[in-house]
């Protein structure tokens, strides 16, 4: 990648940016057009979610709980 963000030497994001930032972070700064098309699943609705993203969350809660059992504060 290369532009504005390469000049930098520090990049912080506050309240919901900080989400955006640590995203882009994570995936070697991508683009916001890669960030849509490849990792943000916008499409899929958090509320109700389908069966492949119910199961999801259900991993994730287990993986949680297996942290409270072996006496991580959660």
């Amino acid at each position: 990648m290369s532009g504005f963000l390469q000049t930098m030497s520090y990049i912080s994001g506050l309240s919901g940016g900080s989400w955006l930032i640590g995203a882009i972070a994570v995936h070697d700064f991508a683009t916001i057009d890669t960030m849509r098309s490849n990792y943000w699943h916008l499409h899929d609705n958090l509320l109700l979610p389908s069966k492949d993203l119910a199961s999801f969350y259900e991993e994730i809660n287990k993986h949680v709980e297996e942290k409270e059992r072996a006496g991580f504060d959660t």
